[in-house]
């Protein structure tokens, strides 16, 4: 793209107390391989009360600081920002993520492109998880076992946290108990396990440390580097492996496991995908393309997708003014495909490009499936297809969102009577939601006749995107 041709573009942030995440942002902006005078960079700020916008005032005094005051969510945060937004495109990216040099210039060459110029949305890069990782094969002769006081060093600038939640359970490997702090939670290995652990500085040797307990008398445990590959061709008897760092029977009462990489083991390391973009299935729950697969290249094209990734992506502000901006009811999840299926009813589409990369601390400023997160998931889903989906849909959704919810209930119950307490935040999620939607429904009626009148697209279009998962 020739200098003449870059069109002004506007980079919009949502903060809120994530000041330790912001220089890493904004260097990795100001790093960017753009012109200078060609961007403005703004960051809403959400009423943070940890110093976010004395950092910025001091040390990147080219941003842009909009304060809220309050906490407007994702959906508020950004519309702020899209209001006072002078480019032709808006690129919006999560405050716990870094950029690539080219992650701008290959989201804007893509939306400019002479057979997409008039259709093309948005465009979303492709997002990897935010360190690179080192993935160990468990083999445990004896059944399955449980690990608990994982701890990773060195922390570097991140927290005990950030490390223990950015652990990859690849297969063969759950969370057993996610109770008080990281530090705390336990996890349950089966047989056959594959797990990424994050580098923090590769500079340094990590250490990764954990007790191990089986569930058995004893156990033999081998954990060995493995090759990088798919999570999907994971076989028992593959011995592909990048050296074996680990060996040992293991008595009932476990033991402490210290595994230290270094260097050589360095050269094992791997990406693992966030998102390549959003897929949607035929209840229009949706997920990342790709989310914790190793990056081996099979997303190395451009493509249609239904919609991009609300961490990293790059919208027209023409789309914008057509389809309006965020529903600022969904607050956090899911105002993403409302505002990409809203656009779609309109003639716009979306793309994915690989090209662009981001990469993602994911959850580093919320918690995955706390109360929090399982209310807005839950509840924005529903509101999304009644605003936008056709009646059969709207109608199946919510019948189901009420039979799961009893059956739910009725499992949770039983659990309790048989002594067995349950970490169930969406027991009261789906309580409040019942309730809520009566008030949700009534409220965007209008919104939903508008929509549909409008609409320039047919639902079958809608549907030639929708997958099997």
């Amino acid at each position: 793209m020739e200098k003449p041709e870059f069109p002004a573009v506007t980079i919009i942030t949502v903060n809120f107390n994530g000041r330790r995440f912001l220089p890493g942002l904004f260097n990795s902006i100001g790093n960017l391989n753009y012109p200078r005078d060609k961007i403005q960079t703004v960051m809403v700020d959400n009423g943070s009360n940890d110093g976010s916008c004395d950092l910025v005032r001091q040390h990147f005094s080219w941003i842009e600081i909009l304060e809220t005051g309050k906490n407007l969510g994702y959906a508020g945060g950004n519309n702020a920002g899209m209001r006072v937004a002078k480019g032709k495109y808006i690129a919006l990216i999560n405050n716990d993520c870094i950029v690539e040099k080219d992650w701008l210039v290959e989201m804007v060459r893509t939306a400019e492109q002479p057979e997409k110029k008039s259709k093309a949305g948005a465009v979303g890069s492709k997002v990897l998880f935010f360190f690179k990782f080192i993935p160990l094969e468990f083999l445990l002769d004896g059944g399955s076992a449980e690990i608990s006081g994982l701890s990773i060093k060195p922390l570097h600038f991140f927290s005990e946290d950030d490390l223990i939640k950015s652990v990859k359970l690849l297969g063969g490997c759950s969370l057993k108990t996610r109770e008080g702090a990281c530090s705390s939670w336990r996890w349950r290995l089966e047989k056959y396990a594959l797990i990424g652990f994050p580098v923090p500085d590769s500079t340094k040797d990590t250490e990764i440390n954990f007790d191990i307990r089986p569930d058995g008398n004893s156990a033999n445990l081998k954990i060995a580097i493995k090759k990088t590959g798919n999570q999907e061709s994971m076989r028992e008897s593959d011995d592909e492996f990048g050296g074996e760092v680990f060996s040992s029977p293991i008595m009932s009462q476990g033991m402490h496991v210290r595994i230290t990489a270094g260097q050589r083991q360095y050269s094992y390391t791997a990406d693992i995908v966030n998102s390549c973009g959003l897929e949607v299935n035929k209840s229009f729950y949706a997920r990342d393309r790709g989310s914790s697969n190793f990056d081996l290249g099979q997303f190395e094209k451009e493509e249609e997708i239904f919609c991009p990734s609300g961490s990293s992506l790059l919208v027209r502000k023409e789309m914008l003014e057509d389809t309006g901006y965020f529903d600022e009811d969904f607050f956090t999840y899911y105002e993403d495909i409302d505002l990409f299926w809203r656009s779609r009813l309109m003639g716009w589409k979306a793309y994915f490009t690989p090209f662009s990369v981001a990469r993602h601390l994911h959850c580093g400023t919320g918690t995955e499936w706390s109360y929090s997160f399982t209310y807005h998931v839950l509840r924005n889903r529903l509101i999304a297809i009644f605003k936008n989906g056709w009646p059969g849909l709207v109608l199946k959704n919510y019948a189901a969102f009420i039979f799961s919810g009893i059956a739910s209930t009725i499992f949770y119950i039983m659990a309790l009577l048989l002594g067995k307490k349950q970490q169930r935040p969406d027991i009261k999620a789906r309580f409040i939601i019942f309730f809520k939607l009566f008030y949700y429904f009534a409220k965007k009626l209008i919104l939903r006749i508008k929509i549909r009148k409008n609409a320039r697209a047919g639902d079958s279009e809608i549907k030639k995107l929708l997958v099997d998962f």
